[in-house]
């Protein structure tokens, strides 16, 4: 069923009794209220008038969306007709009020395939969106699918045609439409796809471990800022799956050590997801501190830059390379060189001395500047540019990120990824020295081998390229930093971690989402197919071979007397049943009556192991602040007792080469008797043995036997 609430829309005075051109009016006289896009200036013309509008992403690079159609040079052919331009505005001020995006492009090429298809089918009047109609659906629809573009193009833009198709209904402005179809152009993944289309694509999505290798090449031996940068946030995108935007919400104290020495990076989760830390490998910890250390160096100077921004709004940091005199006043006209060593801009218009490094050729005349800020500076003040004016047009350009790190609440002078203006560029050009900027993400793919030219017709060199390192088949190697993300999550459904885990580690909103992150090939899928066609098996294939390939495993088959299938945990099976009641358990499956492990399931001897020691560390530190005098402190201690005691009665059984593959074992009731079992008990219904030590406290504990506990480490 469609949701016609999922529209974008902020505007609320729809109206069914009025007529959809009445609606329409009354939506574009509300857009044009909006204050978004008023400051936007385009051929003499501002705000609404503006046929261009223009405004800055966080990276402060300057974007715009042009209400018609341009050539590949960008130069504008002609615009929309009048009555779909209004609408058309209306719609985009209204969608980026809800949410100011980076990238607009899809939504505007949606509007150009409608004004096209309207064009065409009503060739005798100027398009109008109130035109549209079923026949002109179809037709949009055709010529999206006849498209030369990507699959993955369709899908976006169609996604966009029907976003404004629902915005058309839900507000009454085309009531009519057809919203009942789904967008055809889906996204396939690569179990979908099969021999040289799905090799091809396998290619394309996931790096090989060659191309990875070769990454490691570069992080070892990057050298100037550039690479130091890139390679440095790519390898904490090694570290764990998580998309190169979450990169943005470090912090310096992202990096964090626990008391036993292993670490954790504090990350902020995009889609949703929030806060969350993702432990560091202990294989991966040497990596991730030497990225973390980069970083902590390259972004001290940006760092410093925005603390004294803060603290001093629209003056001018006067640092080591101005050349200006220490009484110079704040008012005083600046000439071209004092300007040039001011804004960084000597290695442009100066010639650097080979003997001592100073800078000895002036600039003669403004004209040697082309920089369209120097010229707007000029124009604007009387051809007189000094250290206020500098203060103020730097202090409003690079502040415009904001003072607050992306999703969190830290000051934007701790930002982990923070750097000067031009000082991670792929020329290595010198920084502008009071700037502070978050760098695009395509800073990195440049780096990764994305085309990009100089400007010259020549094409700049990734960081592969300029270490002579090609791909296996002599091509040259081109990543992007979505590929670390698939590359993990491929790996680590070749190591059998669970489609649960996987969406946790990586993010997710649900486990189903990991079939696109999947790429393993054709013969490792089926590998799990095989096992369970062994004709081996004389009945139905045993539990240890159902867990191994996920598959789920029945209730009745370890005999749980319920409907349905038992939940697979880290640690065994959960046969509660959630149609009778929630769980009380709070996670401490361990004392559970209704926990199963299972001896041969994968990684369940591991995993108990590494909870236990988790516990022995806790049990250690709870005897260490031990207080014997006052009442009720050994709880902590007898029940951490109490859960290690269980965590190695099940390890010693499963290790034990008496116990058979694919033995269930569980705790005796008597440990975790049910409610109803405790009142039968209470009414001498039921006679419960326990042991003589059942209610003994820390204090009453043998001696010998915690000193044993304590000492142990499991591996």
């Amino acid at each position: 069923m469609i949701n016609l609430k999922q529209n974008r829309s902020l505007w609320s005075d729809a109206n069914s009794s009025l007529s959809p051109s009445e609606n329409l009016k009354n939506y574009i006289v509300w857009a044009k209220s909006l204050s978004i896009f008023n400051d936007s200036e385009h051929q003499g013309k501002k705000g609404w008038d503006a046929n261009k509008w223009s405004w800055k992403i966080p990276s402060q690079k300057t974007v715009s969306m042009t209400f018609g159609f341009t050539n590949k040079s960008h130069e504008i052919i002609n615009y929309f007709n009048a009555p779909f331009m209004e609408y058309a505005k209306a719609y985009v001020k209204d969608y980026m009020t809800v949410q100011k995006r980076t990238n607009i492009q899809k939504v505007m090429a949606a509007f150009k395939e409608i004004h096209n298809a309207l064009e065409t089918n009503y060739s005798a009047n100027p398009a109008c969106i109130l035109y549209l109609d079923q026949s002109t659906q179809e037709l949009i629809a055709t010529r999206i699918k006849a498209n030369e573009k990507s699959n993955s193009w369709k899908k976006q833009v169609s996604n966009q045609i029907f976003a404004i198709y629902r915005h058309l209904v839900s507000n009454h402005l085309v009531p009519n439409l057809d919203i009942t179809k789904k967008n055809p152009f889906q996204l396939q993944n690569s179990h979908s796809k099969t021999g040289k289309e799905r090799k091809e694509w396998e290619e394309e999505r996931c790096p090989t471990n060659y191309e990875m290798l070769a990454f490691a090449e570069c992080f070892a031996t990057a050298i100037n800022k550039n690479e130091l940068w890139v390679t440095s946030v790519c390898a904490l995108l090694c570290h764990a799956p998580s998309r190169n935007i979450e990169t943005r919400s470090l912090d310096i104290t992202a990096l964090q050590e626990e008391d036993d020495g292993s670490y954790y990076l504090q990350w902020w989760g995009a889609k949703g997801f929030g806060a969350k830390r993702e432990p560091v490998l202990k294989y991966m910890q040497p990596v991730v501190q030497e990225a973390y250390d980069r970083l902590i160096n390259l972004s001290e100077p940006a760092r410093k830059m925005a603390k004294w921004a803060h603290d001093h709004p629209n003056k001018f940091y006067r640092h080591e390379a101005c050349s200006t005199p220490e009484n110079f006043g704040d008012d005083e006209p600046l000439n071209p060189v004092q300007l040039a060593h001011a804004v960084g801009l000597c290695d442009y218009y100066l010639v650097k001395s080979k003997k001592d490094g100073s800078y000895y050729k002036k600039p003669k005349t403004w004209s040697r500047f082309p920089q369209k800020y120097v010229k707007k500076l000029l124009a604007d003040n009387d051809r007189k540019i000094t250290y206020n004016i500098l203060g103020k047009y730097f202090y409003e350009k690079y502040s415009a990120i904001g003072w607050k790190i992306p999703q969190t609440d830290r000051p934007i002078w701790e930002s982990l990824l923070l750097t000067r203006d031009r000082e991670t560029d792929v020329d290595d050009a010198s920084p502008v020295p009071f700037s502070w900027v978050l760098p695009p993400t395509n800073m990195l793919n440049y780096a990764l081998g994305k085309e990009r030219n100089h400007g010259n017709g020549k094409l700049r060199k990734s960081m592969f390229e300029e270490r002579g390192i090609l791909n296996e088949d002599g091509r040259k190697i081109k990543l992007t930093t979505h590929q670390f993300r698939v590359w993990l999550n491929t790996h680590a459904q070749r190591a059998g971690v669970s489609d649960y885990d996987i969406a946790l580690w990586s993010g997710r909103a649900s486990p189903e989402q990991n079939k696109a992150y999947d790429l393993r090939s054709e013969s490792e899928l089926q590998n799990g197919s095989f096992e369970l066609a062994n004709p081996n098996y004389f009945e139905r294939p045993s539990n240890v071979e159902l867990a191994k390939i996920n598959i789920p495993i029945e209730a009745k088959s370890v005999d749980v007397d319920m409907p349905g299938v038992v939940e697979k945990m880290e640690l065994g099976l959960c046969a509660k049943d959630y149609a009778q009641g929630p769980c009380f358990k709070c996670g401490e499956c361990i004392t559970c009556t209704e926990y199963i492990c299972v001896k041969g399931f994968p990684k369940t001897l591991e995993n108990l192991k590494s909870d236990a020691n988790d516990i022995i560390y806790q049990l250690k530190k709870a005897k260490k602040h031990l207080n014997h005098i006052e009442f009720g402190k050994d709880r902590t201690m007898t029940n951490l007792g109490w859960k290690l005691a269980h965590y190695l009665t099940f390890i010693k059984i499963l290790e034990d080469e008496n116990t058979p593959e694919g033995a269930l074992i569980r705790i005796p009731a008597s440990h975790d008797p049910s409610p109803i079992r405790r009142e039968l008990i209470a009414q001498g219904l039921i006679v419960e043995e326990y042991p003589e030590d059942k209610n003994k406290g820390f204090n009453d504990m043998d001696e010998n036997l915690l000193t044993e506990m304590l000492n142990l480490e499991l591996s």
